[in-house]
């Protein structure tokens, strides 16, 4: 339902297996600014990263991980930015917080920047901003 919405709406809607090297031409890969993964299958998002950096080494791209286990392989698969989701959530909460006590959005925002890159020193550079 949401897909032939969007087609409606006059958004380009590719259906398939993003593993699948026809669906990711389809989708436009080479012309793309960014790639999101969003979904948790390791040796399908190493497959997808490694094809995005062949067809397209200047695309950015952010995957999004079910935990922080194994996420330095995604980094090393090429993705800008890992974002494991059971940090994700404390962190968020930890902004609001900081947010609530009084700091302004850029020195909360550079404080949790540190944080994760405390608790994943491997993916400095590499952990969602």
């Amino acid at each position: 339902m949401r897909f032939r919405r969007a087609k409606q709406s006059g958004h380009k809607v590719v259906f398939g297996d993003a593993g699948r090297k026809r669906v990711m031409e389809a989708a436009g890969v080479a012309r793309a600014r960014l790639v999101v993964v969003t979904f948790d299958r390791r040796h399908l998002i190493e497959r997808i990263l490694h094809y995005v950096r062949q067809q397209n080494p200047a695309a950015s791209s952010v995957v999004s991980a079910a935990d922080d286990e194994g996420i330095s392989s995604l980094a090393l698969a090429g993705a800008s930015t890992v974002f494991p989701e059971n940090i994700a959530a404390g962190l968020a909460l930890a902004d609001q917080v900081l947010l609530v006590c009084g700091f302004s959005q850029d020195d909360a925002a550079r404080i949790i920047t540190a944080v994760r890159a405390e608790l994943h020193p491997e993916l400095r550079g590499h952990v969602g901003r």
